[in-house]
């Protein structure tokens, strides 16, 4: 039978960050195929932000990238989700970082996206706001963020 203990990857025999994550991509069943790419998605945000350490990253420079590139419409659909799916496993699940904890990720793998300008329901209910007005008066109303969110989630339309 042979050893199931891992070889070391630092000089002093403890996984790197990076070996650490891997394994946790192994572990959350990610394709082998997938992985690089979930790093590489990790390693565009740490790049962008250049953050002390996972801990002391905000919510505002998650969500802050995730507009960013959401706004870029450089990648697809799935590539975005991807990109989600990446930074949730790393800040709430391995490195159990507060921030993460505060942000609807499920909203933005859904419905993170921006819509175009002439798109019929431009009431986002979450960032980014598309529509000035929208966005006033979820100012003077927060209640109206909060319905928009739930009608999205019942995958209504704002118009219905």
């Amino acid at each position: 039978m042979m050893s199931t203990i891992p070889k070391p990857r630092r000089e002093d025999g403890s996984p790197s960050n990076w070996d650490r994550y891997l394994d946790f991509l192994v572990h959350r069943g990610v394709p082998e195929r997938m992985r690089p790419w979930y790093v590489r998605r990790v390693e565009g945000f740490l790049k962008a932000r250049r953050p002390v350490s996972l801990l002391h990253v905000t919510a505002e420079e998650l969500t802050g990238y995730l507009q960013e590139v959401a706004a870029q419409a450089q990648l697809a659909d799935w590539q975005f989700r991807q990109l989600v799916d990446a930074l949730h496993l790393l800040f709430v699940d391995l490195a159990h970082c507060p921030a993460g904890k505060t942000i609807d990720w499920d909203w933005w793998k859904t419905g993170g996206r921006p819509l175009d300008s002439d798109h019929p329901t431009v009431a986002r209910s979450s960032p980014p706001a598309a529509g000035p007005a929208f966005a006033r008066a979820t100012e003077r109303f927060p209640l109206l963020k909060t319905l928009a969110r739930t009608i999205r989630a019942m995958q209504y339309s704002i118009r219905t």
